[in-house]
């Protein structure tokens, strides 16, 4: 087990795992399956064929993103005024939160149009712009984390956020932290990072499709959490969700596709991060 939970730790064996077992690779080697058993055992191989192209249509649908998408209690965004007042009736007594973790979602690989080998991606973004706002709201430091190794490109992921954030924004970067792959690397690090500081208490912005996971992680490694999710995109969180006919919650649709894989992620590696932390306290 812990030969298996450090081979992990490579981003790409990581990558292959999540290409092969998330869908549609899924929805692909099930379907095959089910062909290839369809002679000589009929009965299994329908079946497997008949799951496969199940799943397939729920991930598609609003059905499906109604059952994966996170909790109304997780999804509920941040108040900013009730934030500032706690800011400025906690600041005496040391319980107001005292810095903003923008956590990375990823960068691109190739942007020329930014005559640039790289830049951060639409998810990193998104979370980079809701940090910006929230510092210019409360005045709080923000720290930016992320993998620093540039690879092939001239920066890495949390040097290109960092620069984001300060060229674009105007907003300054206090704290910098590049050495994590992982949510739980993330939290690991800067909490060796902020901890000794005194600076326990932070908000916490990322997608409201990873708070969850990102939540889960930091409270394991010490710290009080006030969670900013972002990036909502629509579907379940659209103005007129609510109001959405069955006819369009029965259409398939690619973008909702798109969107309950990452929920179906994030809920596998909140699973996954919890057998570890039992595997770790029983072994």
């Amino acid at each position: 087990m812990d030969f298996f939970l450090n081979t992990l730790q490579n981003s790409d064996v990581r990558a292959l795992l999540k290409g092969a077992v998330l869908p549609p690779s899924l929805n692909i080697w099930v379907g095959l399956l089910g062909l290839l058993l369809s002679k000589k055992f009929p009965k299994i191989g329908r079946l497997l064929i008949f799951f496969s192209l199940l799943l397939l249509y729920l991930l598609s649908t609003t059905f499906g993103e109604l059952a994966l998408s996170p909790s109304q209690n997780i999804a509920r965004p941040l108040d900013i005024q009730v934030l500032v007042r706690n800011i400025e009736r906690g600041e005496a007594r040391g319980e107001s939160p005292q810095a903003i973790v923008i956590l990375g979602g990823g960068r691109y690989g190739y942007s020329p149009e930014y005559h640039a080998r790289g830049t951060v991606s639409d998810r990193t973004l998104v979370r980079l712009r809701y940090g910006a706002k929230l510092h210019r709201e409360t005045g709080l430091p923000v720290l930016v984390t992320g993998w620093g190794e540039p690879y092939e490109q001239e920066l890495g992921e949390v040097q290109m956020m960092a620069n984001v954030l300060t060229e674009e924004f105007s907003v300054p970067v206090r704290w910098i932290e590049g050495n994590s792959r992982t949510t739980a690397e993330n939290a690991l690090y800067i909490g060796k990072m902020l901890l000794p500081q005194g600076i326990d208490h932070i908000v916490l912005v990322t997608e409201v499709g990873h708070m969850a996971r990102a939540q889960e992680a930091f409270l394991r490694n010490g710290f009080k959490v006030m969670r900013a999710p972002t990036g909502y995109g629509g579907g379940v969180y659209a103005s007129d969700g609510g109001s959405t006919s069955i006819l369009k919650r029965l259409t398939p649709n690619a973008e909702t596709f798109r969107r309950n894989v990452f929920y179906l992620h994030e809920r596998l590696g909140t699973l996954w991060y919890r057998l570890a932390a039992l595997w770790k306290q029983f072994k």
